[in-house]
């Protein structure tokens, strides 16, 4: 597993057996903070693993820049504001996952650069699922290989903190049941088309190929999550 150096990137993305992929996200740091962030959303959103203050999911200080004064009624930067999770000297905590479902990958391959590779997860089946998750800890990187490899994951890279802390990231796969997409709720499933069902009629108006990203209300003792789904449509004409 590599240590990872501060402000060094770890680019990724996810590929299926037939060739689609995620979109391509990215987890780096800045001085004690690490962050993670997709392509598609990372001029507006991204979560941060502050080791004062709180975890933060939330809007960008580019995107959402504070009024020099409070606007009543203006939504707050950050989504969700939880706090790090308090570790003992043999503890591993997960504070992050991000879930690819394999049938629903549905964009390109990321573009990689000399200045820019990307590190691809390759999906052993198409009817899984590829956890790329973060972890929190203060034991040594040998404790925490050997406890992931136990369980069946892949350590990628490791931030190692000032105050003795470290922020592991690890991938893995799990089988996933397509059915649980259909079952989304909190934003309304009756907007959302099975990916198998026949296409939205044109004469209707339609948002097609779009890319879902669900996230829950994580705490202290609950991760955050996030659920990057792709090949959405959605019937706006109801």
């Amino acid at each position: 597993m590599a240590r990872t150096a501060s402000q060094d990137k770890v680019r990724f993305a996810v590929e299926g057996p037939d060739g689609r992929y995620s979109t391509a996200w990215a987890a780096w740091s800045h001085g004690e903070t690490v962050y993670i962030a997709g392509r598609s959303i990372g001029g507006f959103l991204k979560a941060s693993f502050h080791p004062e203050g709180g975890y933060r999911f939330g809007f960008t200080r580019e995107f959402h820049e504070r009024p020099e004064k409070p606007i009543r009624g203006s939504a707050p930067r950050s989504l969700v504001v939880w706090p790090r999770p308090v570790t003992g000297p043999n503890e591993i905590w997960q504070i992050a996952s991000i879930c690819f479902p394999v049938r629903h990958l549905h964009s390109s391959p990321p573009v990689s650069t000399a200045k820019k590779q990307y590190v691809v997860f390759q999906a052993s089946a198409a009817d899984g699922a590829v956890f790329v998750g973060f972890f929190l800890s203060r034991v040594s990187v040998e404790a925490v290989e050997s406890a992931f490899k136990q369980v069946g994951k892949i350590p990628i890279g490791q931030w190692l903190l000032a105050d003795g802390h470290a922020i592991t990231m690890a991938v893995w796969e799990t089988p996933f049941d397509p059915r649980a997409i259909d079952e989304l709720s909190g934003i309304g499933t009756r907007f959302f088309r099975p990916l198998s069902a026949e296409p939205i009629p044109s004469s209707r108006e339609a948002l097609k190929n779009l890319t879902l990203l669900a996230c829950n209300e994580p705490s202290a003792d609950i991760p955050l999550q996030l659920l990057e789904v792709g090949g959405i449509s959605i019937d706006v004409s109801r």
